[in-house]
Formats: C-alpha cells, sequence, structure tokens
C-alpha cells in the first residue's frame, strides 16, 4: 500500500523471516478469494481498511531451514524419520491497495509498522537485487542489472533496449541475509 508517497512496511513478528521488515500479507483462510484475503490480512496485521487497486505480481519463495537442506531424513521426536527439505514454500501474489480508513497499527503476527519515503527505504534492509525483464518464456537479467552491497533508496539503471511486456525488480539479498521488496519501478524508453 502507497499513501501521500510513502511505503507501508511491516516488521513480521514470526517465522519466515521473523524481525524483518517486509511488506503486509499472509496466508489465505478455506474459502476466501485472493483479494479478500488481501484485505482481511491488511486489517489483521495493520488495522487498516483497504481498497484492491490491482495485481502486481506473482511469484514464489523457497526457504530452506538451516540444518534441512534437501536430499536425506531428519530424525523426528517420535522416532520417526522424515525427508529433508525445504522449511516453507510459498506463492506470493502483490496487490497494490489504497487506503479506505483507519490509521496504521500493529497487529496480529506483526510487531512494528512504519510508513517509508524512497529516501528512507535503505534503513529497511535492501542490499542486493536483479533488474529483469520478460522474453516471452522467463526471466532474464539485464547486462548490468544485477545490484549488491547496494546501500541506495534510488537508482538509476541504464541498458540497452530491451522489447518486453514486463519487468520486474527480483530482491535477493537484504541487512542479516533477510528478504526485502521494492515498492515502486519507473521504466521508459527514447
Amino acid at each position: 500500500m502507497i499513501d501521500n508517497g510513502r511505503a507501508l512496511l511491516i516488521r513480521r513478528g514470526s517465522e519466515p523471516l521473523r524481525g524483518e521488515w517486509s511488506i503486509p500479507g499472509g496466508t489465505l483462510e478455506l474459502g476466501e478469494s485472493l483479494e479478500q484475503g488481501v484485505v482481511r490480512e491488511l486489517k489483521e496485521e495493520t488495522a487498516l481498511t483497504v481498497g484492491i487497486v490491482e495485481m502486481i505480481e506473482v511469484f514464489d519463495r523457497i526457504y530452506e531451514a538451516e540444518a534441512d537442506a534437501a536430499g536425506g531424513t531428519l530424525p523426528e521426536p517420535s522416532g520417526v524419520a522424515r525427508k529433508k527439505g525445504p522449511r516453507f514454500h510459498y506463492v506470493i501474489i502483490d496487490y497494490l491497495c489504497d487506503r479506505i480508513d483507519g490509521e496504521a497499527k500493529a497487529g496480529s503476527d506483526v510487531t512494528d509498522v512504519a510508513f517509508a519515503t524512497e529516501d528512507e527505504l535503505s534503513k529497511y534492509g535492501l542490499t542486493g537485487y536483479d533488474i529483469q525483464y520478460w522474453n516471452g518464456s522467463g526471466w532474464i537479467t539485464i547486462s548490468g542489472g544485477s545490484m549488491t552491497g547496494n546501500n541506495k533508496v534510488w537508482r538509476q539503471v541504464n541498458f540497452a533496449a530491451v522489447t518486453t511486456t514486463k519487468v520486474r525488480v527480483l530482491t535477493n539479498a537484504a541487512i542479516d541475509n533477510g528478504y526485502s521488496r521494492i515498492t515502486e519501478v519507473e521504466a521508459w524508453g527514447n
């Protein structure tokens, strides 16, 4: 959600990424539509009533447990072994929303909320990302589009012209090895 040029952020109160800053979100309840889930989760996590503007992005995120790499088995307390593998696997659908009513405050599994302008986003942790375009069958990182050690909240990237219908910024590093999300991307050509 963007309000007066500021992105709404939440500090996660549960795994995965407990303590990291992110945009609000959560899981669907049985029988709930995607849009209903977005509105409910924002209300539960931030006390805000929102209206959906549009769907922005669909992607997945797989989190491996530190002692739980793929392959082999792990002992269970019951004595029965289970197959090693990912700890969490989420399909994430980001929506842009407008505030309808309410004042932001932490709720449910959130420990803090903040509104951040572009100039303030660096203190919320994004340090690495790839700028990618869709070639019709997959995402391709543009030449010069992989950023590491980022300490800026605004960065202009120039690259050779590409023909595409989609551009995305894939975050892959943040302070304390967490993840963060970009809230706005502008692209234009000559």
